[in-house]
């Protein structure tokens, strides 16, 4: 009765969405770039900590393109800004739906000209201005704006995205599917199968085994069965491809089935913004932040809440009651319907003898450990042979408990912990004194509450959803080095992925504030974190990754040095602009206060952060002949600042 009324569910909910999309205006709209057709990217793609929020267009290496709007409507935001999509317009169309144009070079005449106007009023560069459906209304197929590679785009193209009357993004290509050709199959580099809890073993294992399928043109097998005991997962690494670019593009569609039942279902089709860090629950986040390679999981963990998944009763999990073989096959289709299968085999895996008849011990081994789905993984390689006896541990409350292994392949010994706030491992060694090992867990930290952790000069704050799911964490503390205002931290694993920011702060050994900023190991550097001062008088940076942390001084102020210009030289009639280098070594520019005067009166620098400059663009504001004096100041997050004046004749 009970499978009764979930398939029910299951069946009711598939019809639910589809009358959704169903129900969606069947509209059409002019494509936003006349004969560029050739994508860089595509909606969804798999990008760091955010599924790609459009696609994105070719212009050839071209900027200044003309961009034309899709539908009749108006301009409803637009944007000036060093970093994201830089120069921007978004429009509000006559349907309730939006579209957006990112990394342009400049808007049309109009448009320019009143963003110019907003920038002298209020003497800032930066802007985010929204005008109401009067200010500026356009029509279809009128130039807005022309393409470039302003904000942080790597290289000329046009970023386009349609939202829906919510601004979720819709994915554009459902629009365009007749411009853009597709008739080339996703190609499947990899499978991985992961196990799930403490019970489950993969080929023997707890741990990932990763297979390369053999096939081509959209079929392709694993051709041994994989022996798999308890609940696990499969993993897939794959790229789409279209007709016009050789570029890999991500896959929308995946579905699995188990014994002919469809157990998983992705269909990505929008997202809202405050949902792109669900990218790191739908790939294995842990593998990605050692190897660098995404793969994408075709089942759904605790605490992933993302839209794109159907409701199934099995999330995608396997797991066996029988011997008999258990087919799967995982299908893969894109926009245009191209489709591509993996197929495989598991079988239950019953063997309950994890140690050779005769192992090997070795004098010195080698451990290591990991948390894995919440447990604790000890791996003794060339393990002793007290080891086989089992460790010794004890946990948080002062208990001393036993440990046995769990499994042994090859020189390997394997010891599989469960992990509980109450039995956390304070340390652990072996029976004969030879290998010893210290733990730092320090509290359990669920997504349903706050969380407060405090250890000496160090404060970690956890809002309500700042973990997806449960984490074990680990704070490990070290002594600081010269220069240090603190000694080092280790903040929790850097393989476990966050939905929202936490707070780290520290609280400083010196009476002195003055540009003490928190600090984070990045490759071996430290970098600059954050430096809010607290009511407390803690230094604070809100961060959204786990990391090693210090409190350093920043003291050096920013550099400003003229590019195009020198001190009483002539600016020639031909030029059009000019430039300062403007540079800082540490915490970095505060761009909102960067402000640049001649001869007292403001002018508008942009800043460049890919080439550390300041650029003053003459156009209708070029001085007229005579000598001026241009004074540049800038200012850093550590509040050092940098002022410098030149004598220039024009």
């Amino acid at each position: 009765m009970l499978n009764n009324r979930l398939r029910l569910l299951t069946m009711l909910s598939g019809i639910l969405a589809v009358l959704f999309f169903a129900a969606i205006p069947a509209v059409s709209y002019r494509y936003p770039m006349d004969g560029y057709y050739a994508l860089a990217g595509t909606f969804g793609e798999l990008r760091p900590d955010h599924f790609h929020s459009g696609i994105d267009i070719k212009t050839l290496g071209r900027t200044g393109v003309p961009i034309k709007a899709i539908q009749d409507g108006y301009v409803y935001r637009l944007k000036v800004n060093p970093y994201g999509f830089g120069l921007a317009v978004y429009l509000r169309h006559n349907d309730g739906r939006y579209s957006v144009y990112g990394h342009l070079s400049r808007f049309n005449d109009t448009l320019e000209a009143y963003t110019r106007s907003q920038q002298y009023a209020t003497e800032q560069f930066s802007q985010e201005l929204y005008l109401p459906p009067t200010a500026f209304p356009v029509k279809e197929g009128e130039i807005i704006a022309y393409s470039g590679n302003t904000g942080s785009s790597a290289g000329p193209h046009l970023h386009f995205e349609i939202r829906d009357p919510e601004e979720r993004i819709l994915n554009p290509l459902t629009y365009y599917k007749n411009l853009i050709t597709d008739t080339q199959k996703p190609i499947v580099q990899e499978i991985g199968i992961e196990p799930q809890d403490i019970h489950s073993r993969v080929n023997g294992e707890f741990r990932k085994v990763r297979l390369t399928p053999t096939g081509t043109d959209g079929n392709y097998e694993i051709s041994t069965p994989i022996r798999i005991a308890g609940r696990v997962g499969i993993e897939y690494k794959a790229f789409d491809l279209l007709d016009g670019a050789p570029n890999h593009c991500g896959i929308n569609t995946a579905n699995l089935y188990l014994d002919g039942q469809m157990i998983h279902a992705f269909d990505l089709r929008r997202f809202a913004f405050d949902d792109k860090r669900y990218i790191n629950m739908h790939i294995d986040y842990a593998h990605y932040s050692e190897k660098k390679e995404r793969l994408e999981k075709s089942y759904v963990e605790p605490g992933n809440d993302f839209e794109a998944y159907q409701p199934l009763p099995r999330r995608g999990i396997v797991q066996l009651e029988d011997d008999r073989p258990h087919p799967f096959r995982l299908v893969l289709t894109d926009l245009h319907g191209n489709s591509t299968s993996v197929s495989g085999t598991f079988l239950r895996d019953t063997n309950t003898n994890p140690f050779p008849a005769s192992p090997t011990y070795y004098p010195s081994p080698k451990v290591t450990y990991d948390v894995k789905h919440n447990v604790l993984v000890l791996t003794a390689q060339r393990a002793l042979k007290s080891f086989r006896d089992g460790l010794m541990y004890k946990d948080v409350l002062g208990d001393t408990k036993k440990l046995d292994p769990a499994y042994m392949k090859g020189t390997s010994m394997v010891f599989l912990l469960p992990l509980a706030r109450f039995d956390y491992p304070v340390e652990m060694w072996d029976q004969e004194g030879v290998w010893k090992e210290k733990f730092y867990f320090t509290e359990e930290v669920t997504s349903d509450n706050n969380y407060l952790v405090e250890q000496d000069e160090l404060q970690l704050f956890f809002p309500y959803e700042a973990v997806f799911d449960r984490v074990h964490l680990e704070v490990m503390r070290k002594p600081g080095m010269p220069g240090m205002y603190s000694d080092i931290y280790q903040v929790g694993r850097e393989s476990i992925a966050l939905n929202k920011s936490y707070l780290v702060s520290f609280k400083p050994k010196t009476n002195s504030r003055d540009h003490l900023v928190v600090a984070r190991r990045v490759k071996g550097q430290w970098k600059y974190a954050g430096n809010t001062l607290g009511e407390d008088a803690n230094v604070y940076a809100a961060m959204i990754e786990f990391g090693e942390f210090c409190l350093m001084a920043d003291s050096v102020p920013p550099t400003l040095e003229p590019v195009d210009f020198a001190e009483n030289a002539k600016i020639p009639s031909s030029q059009g602009k000019l430039t300062i280098r403007i540079d800082d070594d540490f915490s970095g520019i505060d761009y909102y206060e960067i402000r640049c005067t001649l001869d007292g009166k403001w002018k508008l620098f942009d800043y460049n952060f890919k080439n550390n400059t300041i650029n003053w663009y003459f156009k209708d504001d070029r001085p007229a002949p005579g000598v001026y004096t241009l004074t540049a100041r800038a200012r850093d997050k550590a509040n050092n600042i940098v002022q410098k004046s030149w004598r220039v004749l024009f």
